[in-house]
């Protein structure tokens, strides 16, 4: 199998090849590592201001395996002039349940739409399921959840995702589970971020390749392991690598909301989810970056639209009481 070692010393996360297994859980791996990597626990401690801080803390390099024995795959689409590849999308009124799937080559930048994974308007879908899948080498986004309620995100490997791991596009998305996930980008995140560049035709410019740091859409100020419009969903222990931001709660982004959503939400005002346990290590900027959010209690319908978005008096657009409502 491949595996990817994530760094731990900022831009040294790279795959390897298991060449054998040994006695004590001692793997050989080829190439051998290009870098000393953290791992077991260390003792931290500083004098603060008040008291003393002394703790243990476990620092290990994430290690994720990027093969599965189910493959979507394409022609290799990151070093190409156009930087297109292939792309899935369910939509409609079944569902989708993969597991333990590699989908790899993907993107299609910078349209909308063109994710490697993409649950696209599947409304309530607990029925939906993305599950231990391995997105490896995406030129857009890896997983998108879009217009889709319910559904389950977990322990899926995305390694080397353009712009964001997981996108929660409208801002409408309710009760979804991401958990568990692994974005890592094995590629040195540039010191300054590079300005959105698109050549039409001729594809994406040169100078905007660097990294995993290609904005969403060619719009500014949209790259994040897990980039957020859609408030109302949890976010568990999920680790992120490598990255420009870590998560990106951005509500200000798409205030009336995105796509079929647009004019039925308020995405700076909706209620969060559960966000706990997650990690972010060796990121350029932000840690979890909440973009001045203001969440209220708001009334939604089972599609997450605000229910009274078109009342002058709806908490959309007016302060809250002193209970919250």
């Amino acid at each position: 199998d491949t595996i990817g070692i994530a760094t731990t010393s900022r831009g040294q996360s790279r795959p390897y090849k298991i060449v054998s297994m040994g006695p004590g859980k001692r793997i050989e791996i080829d190439p051998p590592a290009s870098a000393d990597y953290l791992g077991g626990w260390r003792q931290i401690r500083y004098n603060g201001r008040s008291k003393v801080f002394d703790q243990r803390f476990e620092l290990a390099a994430e290690v994720v395996n990027l093969q599965r024995s189910i493959a979507i795959t394409g022609p290799a689409n990151w070093d190409t002039s156009d930087w297109k590849g292939l792309h899935t999308l369910v939509t409609g009124t079944g569902f989708i349940d993969a597991r333990y799937i590699l989908v790899e080559n993907c993107g299609q930048p910078p349209h909308i739409g063109r994710y490697c994974l993409h649950l696209h308007l599947m409304h309530q879908c607990p029925r939906c399921v993305l599950l231990g899948n391995a997105v490896v080498n995406s030129t857009q986004v890896g997983i998108t959840v879009h217009g889709t309620h319910g559904a389950q995100v977990s322990k899926n490997v995305l390694w080397n995702t353009m712009s964001a791991g997981v996108y929660v596009e409208d801002g409408n998305e309710m009760n979804n589970s991401i958990e568990e996930n692994v974005i890592i980008c094995m590629h040195p995140v540039p010191a300054l971020n590079p300005l959105p560049c698109n050549k039409g035709p001729e594809g994406i410019c040169p100078e905007a390749r660097q990294g995993c740091t290609y904005d969403l859409f060619n719009s500014g100020g949209r790259l994040a392991g897990v980039y957020v419009v859609g408030m109302t969903n949890n976010f568990l222990r999920n680790r992120v690598v490598n990255m420009e931001n870590c998560f990106w709660f951005k509500g200000v982004a798409d205030p009336v909301g995105r796509g079929h959503a647009a004019g039925k939400v308020c995405p700076v005002h909706l209620p969060f989810g559960q966000i706990k346990g997650n990690v972010c290590h060796d990121n350029r900027r932000f840690g979890i970056y909440l973009d001045f959010q203001r969440p209220r209690m708001l009334p939604r319908d089972e599609n997450g639209f605000v229910a009274d978005i078109e009342n002058p008096t709806s908490n959309c657009f007016n302060e809250v009481d002193a209970d919250g409502k």
